[in-house]
């Protein structure tokens, strides 16, 4: 760690867990309700899910080496698009961590 901001690989290991806990802790409630017997299937899917976020999130880390979530996302989506994106990304780690 530099000067403390965390590497591409640091973030994704930390996201993974937290992707994962949300998707197995929510999809199968709400997908229970339409399956009925293929339940099973979500799982899968949410693992996609989650594979493809952590997929994202580590491509970007390589983009953009020396900024923050914050920072990158203002400077992709725009400086409001940014902000709400970056609110919504905290509002959902925090939201995640007190399901585990």
């Amino acid at each position: 760690m530099e000067k403390g901001k965390i590497s591409s690989l640091q973030m994704a290991i930390m996201m993974f867990p937290t992707i994962v806990a949300t998707a197995i802790l929510g999809v199968p409630s709400i997908t229970a309700q339409y399956t009925k017997n293929d339940l099973w299937l979500s799982h899968i899917l949410a693992s996609l899910i989650g594979y493809v976020t952590v997929y994202i999130a580590y491509k970007l880390q390589i983009l953009y080496p020396k900024q923050t979530v914050i920072q990158f996302s203002e400077h992709i989506m725009g400086r409001y698009a940014g902000k709400i994106i970056s609110i919504l990304f905290l509002l959902f780690i925090s939201r995640a961590q007190d399901l585990s």
